[in-house]
């Protein structure tokens, strides 16, 4: 009987060990049969495991007597998925003519994306500046980015609050790393 039981692989090299599992049991084989392993490969969802082709070895050693052995070479490809995070400190700002808050862009996906923040309130009374922009980031890194909102001229009077869509667009169709965020802002 099978066993369903797995085990890490010590036996796969090329790309990190708790990607393949292998069965726990050995398959018995006598001279000159061959047999199929099953080998289950899960790449995690981390910016770690890159985006890319890897150039895998599998080798299977005879517990009986080490020296012998076969391998196989192959290669795997790990596909491209993107994520991030997009924060806004502080949630609420006031002044009387701007207020400055701070973003910070997290990619969480396994490739480099470069991101575009954009701004705008429907009754077009705020201007929006940003430090950077676009934003390039590689796979698990993040930046800090200075938000600047001020009222246009001719939009001063008594202080009221305006929600701010703040969106972050990914560059080659991807998705923004989080739905867009609101910032209240009173002038």
């Amino acid at each position: 009987p099978k066993s369903r039981a797995q085990g890490r692989s010590r036996n796969v090299e090329g790309v990190a060990a708790d990607w393949v599992q292998v069965p726990v049991e050995p398959i018995r084989l006598g001279p000159n049969e061959q047999g199929i392993v099953p080998l289950n490969v899960m790449v995690p969802r981390t910016p770690t495991s890159q985006a890319t082709d890897y150039n895998v070895m599998v080798r299977a050693r005879s517990r009986q007597n080490p020296d012998e052995s076969g391998a196989a070479r192959a290669r795997w490809t790990v596909q491209r998925f993107t994520g991030g995070t997009l924060d806004l400190v502080p949630r609420r700002a006031a002044g009387k003519t701007q207020a400055v808050y701070q973003i910070t862009l997290q990619n969480t996906g396994n490739a480099p994306s470069e991101y575009r923040l954009a701004a705008e309130d429907d009754e077009q009374a705020l201007g929006y500046r940003v430090t950077v922009d676009p934003v390039l980031l590689a796979p698990g890194a993040a930046a800090h980015v200075a938000f600047t909102v001020g009222a246009r001229p001719g939009c001063l009077g008594p202080p009221h609050q305006r929600n701010v869509p703040l969106p972050a667009q990914a560059r080659a169709h991807t998705p923004p790393p989080s739905r867009p965020r609101r910032a209240p802002h009173l002038v």
